[in-house]
């Protein structure tokens, strides 16, 4: 096994994608993939023709080589990988109470808000009950296609991408979105100074602030759009760039931060969620950062549903804009309260104060009400849309 002749990167490649990077396996999908020989099996015939190999996970590859699937199966499977790989999804279980974070050339240890846009996280870790660090990535909306993104360790990226690689040892995650982009996040211990400075030339910035054996992860995310990057030099959003070469340690604040308006930080981030709860919970959640970004947000869920709800009708709006006339109309015809119709009024004027300069601008509980009645007319308007 061990003089086993390295497979061909294309061949490799050509079997992740016809899986869609996970164990095609029926309920399993685990993108921690091998290379089984079943037509004809290795012992047969050394050979590393595609048609004859399957990608399994490190759980179903030494199933596949002790007899548990038919050749019929496998070709089965491989027939129907693609079709069954809804979303990529792996977990990092580098648990440490210490990270050292190099981003764009930079050093971040001990930093819980590693990269803010506004008032967004970027980059930034959460605790479990135990005090260990979880990461978490986002991706500002720059882009049509979907990104990858980190929630607490757990990664994930659809499937419809050039290339994932993400080896069994579980640290490393390289994304290759097929149009010039790439993701990049790893894991890796040093156990010495001088391991450090052997990995890291400009380590002698941070190398006394820290604890040997020390756990890294870097992040790196290079795109042919100029306007956000990181890569191993320097962040680049916008007009804001950040040269590598500095080091930030247990800061209260970010780490890095861009300023942007509320409403360029919707635009940037904005809610993806489509369930009543599900939008509820993530306006609640983005009022705790930016009250005003939060009503803009709402504003756009509103937004979203009332055009959803009425296109193709004879109330159908000109454009996907809030129109109080319209859910007016709607309301009456479709006997909802005056209580509702108020709401819409209050939240109305909420939104108003936070993006028209010459409106009245709302105190912090004005505020929590606007959004308390936008969140009940976004209810309402979901209600109406089951209804039909």
């Amino acid at each position: 096994m061990a003089n086993r002749p390295r497979i061909p990167r294309d061949v490799i490649r050509e079997l992740r994608q016809e899986v869609g990077f996970g164990c095609p396996v029926e309920g399993c999908g685990n993108p921690y993939l091998t290379w089984h020989h079943f037509d004809p099996p290795w012992r047969i015939e050394q050979h590393h023709r595609p048609e004859g190999m399957i990608a399994l996970c490190v759980e179903h590859a030494p199933k596949a080589d002790n007899g548990a699937f038919t050749d019929d199966q496998l070709r089965e499977l491989k027939r129907v990988g693609v079709e069954r790989a809804k979303e990529v999804r792996g977990q990092f279980d580098w648990m440490r109470d210490e990270i050292l974070v190099r981003v764009g050339g930079s050093y971040f240890y001990q930093q819980d808000r590693v990269f803010e846009v506004g008032t967004q996280p970027v980059i930034w870790f959460n605790r479990d009950d135990d005090g260990y660090l979880l990461l978490n990535f986002v991706m500002p909306k720059f882009f049509d296609a979907p990104r990858a993104t980190i929630v607490d360790n757990f990664w994930s990226i659809a499937p419809d991408v050039k290339e994932v690689i993400c080896p069994p040892s579980g640290r490393l995650i390289d994304i290759d979105y097929g149009d010039g982009d790439r993701f990049r996040a790893e894991f890796l211990t040093l156990k010495s100074q001088s391991e450090a400075l052997d990995r890291f030339p400009d380590a002698q910035i941070w190398i006394s602030d820290v604890t040997f054996p020390l756990t890294v992860v870097e992040l790196a995310e290079s795109t042919a759009n100029p306007i956000f990057q990181f890569d191993r030099d320097q962040i680049r959003i916008g007009t804001n760039v950040f040269l590598g070469g500095s080091f930030a340690m247990r800061n209260t604040a970010a780490g890095m931060r861009v300023d942007v308006s509320p409403a360029d930080q919707v635009f940037l981030f904005p809610i993806t969620a489509t369930s009543t709860a599900e939008v509820n919970s993530a306006v609640r959640e983005a009022a705790i950062r930016s009250p005003a970004a939060a009503v803009l947000h709402l504003e756009a869920k509103v937004s979203e549903a009332l055009y959803d709800l009425l296109v193709g009708t004879s109330d159908a709006p000109p454009t996907d804009e809030i129109s109080a006339e319209d859910l007016m109309r709607l309301f009456a015809r479709r006997g909802v309260g005056d209580e509702t119709a108020n709401g819409l009024v209050l939240f109305l004027e909420t939104r108003d104060g936070v993006v028209n300069a010459g409106a009245p601008t709302p105190g912090p509980d004005d505020i929590v009400r606007g959004l308390e009645a936008g969140l009940a007319l976004f209810e309402s308007i979901m209600a109406i849309e089951r209804e039909q």
